[in-house]
């Protein structure tokens, strides 16, 4: 009975922090106060009152557009509503206490913002990153010994930036174009100290992968030119979802 209670409160949570996650998604790449003012239609600039901030029910009922311009709204804002719950039914089922849940939950909702702010400004903001990379030094020295905490979290870094800085010199070098920007390599950066030197040397390979093929076929579409920069964080995004839910799946199949 507890159980279930505690897990009804986490899955309310979800839903409100998926509204809020939307306000810093707006407001983080344009270094706006996340607190005050209070939240506003973007297309005209109106309070929007409490009714229509309910998440997920009021953009259905407003039938996604503001109450007061009547202006369509991004069914962005509805989809990251939707993601928040998601991810943490996800990580209950896959989680085995409070203590990971709320952690793994932490993790995957920073990676949330990065993945739309990425998609939508192209970049991926130092305060997330950082933020992120301090949670997971904290981690490591909470989970392992002070040597072992210091040598994963420098080791998981070192192989998280350094290929990369490596591969983006070589692409230049051959396209004369950057292949990604230094928030991306943070981010690699970071994934090395939450999820070691092997989770992310896979998480790069995957995220390459992804973004190669997304690549060739918006070329041979003509959706994209040869020489245009994508935003390559989502691709990280969805690799490090993959890696962590489907680790021993993937590496299966690469071992065929």
């Amino acid at each position: 009975m507890e159980h279930n209670y505690i897990i009804g409160i986490l899955g309310i949570l979800s839903i409100l922090l998926g509204s809020f996650y939307n306000a810093l998604i707006y407001r983080i790449p344009r270094r706006l106060s996340f607190i005050l003012p209070s939240s506003s239609c973007p297309l005209c600039n109106q309070s929007i009152r409490w009714f229509d901030n309910i998440p997920i029910l009021s953009f259905i009922i407003l039938q996604a557009k503001c109450r007061n311009c009547h202006k369509s709204i991004s069914f962005r804002y509805l989809i990251v509503e939707i993601l928040s719950p998601l991810l943490m039914i996800v990580i209950i089922f896959n989680s085995e206490s409070l203590k990971n849940i709320i952690i793994d939950y932490s993790f995957f909702s920073f990676l949330l913002l990065i993945f739309f702010i990425d998609l939508d400004h192209k970049i991926i903001p130092n305060s997330l990153t950082y933020t992120l990379a301090i949670i997971g030094i904290i981690l490591n020295f909470f989970y392992f010994n002070f040597y072992e905490a210091i040598y994963s979290t420098f080791l998981g870094a070192f192989i998280g930036g350094v290929p990369i800085l490596l591969l983006m010199y070589i692409f230049k070098k051959i396209r004369g174009v950057d292949g990604m920007g230094m928030g991306d390599i943070k981010l690699f950066i970071v994934l090395g100290i939450w999820l070691g030197w092997f989770g992310v040397l896979l998480i790069i390979f995957i995220s390459s992968m992804l973004g190669s093929l997304l690549g060739i076929v918006g070329i041979m579409t003509n959706k994209v030119k040869f020489k245009q920069q994508l935003p390559f964080g989502p691709f990280i995004v969805i690799a490090t979802v993959l890696y962590y839910f489907y680790k021993e799946e993937i590496l299966a199949l690469l071992l065929i």
